[in-house]
This record gives C-alpha cells, sequence and structure tokens, in this order.
C-alpha cells in the first residue's frame, strides 16, 4: 500500500492572520479536503502518463482519499488493488498470441488468447501445461487454463518518480488552497 500523505499547522495560520482557532481549522479542513482530492486526480494521471496501459477510470477506482475531520489535520490519499486483468491493458488477438499493453509498448505473451467464460467474463488466458496420472498410473497429458494478469496499480503510485512529483503537486495544491480558503473566511474571496 502507497500513500501520500499533507499535514496542516494551525498555528501558523493563527499567528498569520489572527483568526480564532476554530475558524483556521474550518478553512485548514477545507484546504487539506481539497488537495486531497486535486492529487488524486494528479495521481491517475500521472500513472497514465507514466505509460501503464489501462483507463484512467480503472486508476481511479483504485485510488481513495481519507479526508481530513475535526482535530484530525491530515488527508491521505490511498491505493490499494491487486493485480489487473490483462485484457484491460487494451489486449489484442494475433496469430503468435496476445500482445497488450502494458508498460510503454506492446508485448507479446504467446500462445495466449483471448476468450469468453460461460460466467461472461472476458479475459487473456493461457494454457499451463500439466501431468495427471489415470486409471492403473498411467500418465494423462492435461493443461489448466489460467488467467493473465499485468501489475496493479498500487505498484505505479509507490514509484518514486511517481511519489516525488506528487508530493511536490500536494505542497503546492496545499498552499494555494488554504490561501483561497482563509481569504474566504475573512471576507476577502
Amino acid at each position: 500500500m502507497a500513500y501520500v500523505s499533507v499535514h496542516g499547522d494551525i498555528h501558523k495560520a493563527l499567528y498569520k492572520l489572527a483568526m480564532t482557532k476554530a475558524e483556521a481549522r474550518k478553512a485548514i479542513v477545507r484546504a487539506l479536503n481539497r488537495t486531497a482530492d486535486s492529487t488524486k486526480v494528479e495521481a491517475a494521471r500521472q500513472i497514465k502518463a507514466s505509460g501503464f496501459g489501462v483507463k484512467v477510470a480503472t486508476i481511479k477506482k483504485s485510488l481513495s482519499v481519507r479526508k481530513a475531520v475535526g482535530d484530525i489535520l491530515q488527508a491521505e490519499v490511498h491505493s490499494r488493488g491487486r493485480p489487473i486483468p490483462l485484457i484491460e491493458f487494451n489486449a489484442r488477438q494475433t496469430k503468435k498470441g496476445v500482445t497488450a499493453n502494458v508498460k510503454r509498448g506492446r508485448k507479446l505473451w504467446p500462445g495466449a488468447f483471448i476468450a469468453t467464460m460461460s460466467t461472461g467474463h472476458t479475459g487473456v488466458f493461457t494454457h499451463k501445461p500439466g501431468m495427471q496420472t489415470g486409471k492403473r498410473g498411467k500418465p494423462i497429458h492435461n493443461r489448466t487454463i489460467r488467467e493473465e494478469f499485468g501489475p496493479g496499480v498500487p505498484s505505479q503510485f509507490g514509484n518514486t518518480k511517481i511519489m516525488a512529483g506528487l508530493k511536490e503537486f500536494a505542497r503546492d495544491e496545499f498552499i494555494k488552497r488554504a490561501a483561497h480558503e482563509f481569504k474566504r473566511l475573512q471576507g476577502i474571496a
């Protein structure tokens, strides 16, 4: 699990703006929550721009926000999830197998095929060779079918380059949002 966290310092805000503690807390909570929402959207954009071959909507489903409330002046953006089915990575059937755009360019899964199961689930599958014994210990060649998956969103979200960009974005966004909220409380904005 990876996350980005933004903290607010209410004492600095009170000193600079001569506000009541409750007013300053309210402004900081609003600024933190709006910053977290903006950071979630920016995270989806940055993950997509890094070459991750799924739709932004699929990425956003894996991201969640824990909002700041009351005395807890901290908002977080989390990424949780499992590996994503390979079909989500714009998979295409070819004569040699299946190609998918997992990370910066199409890659081939030799011998793979796209199929829809009786449950209605469509995916990319491969045959995994296996061996079983039948009657009288005679070997039976058996193949099991397994679905192929690509990496999950948390692996991309936790990337050091993306994380550094998101922390910088969140810091700048919080400063901008906090200034707006304080002006709004003072009746300037």
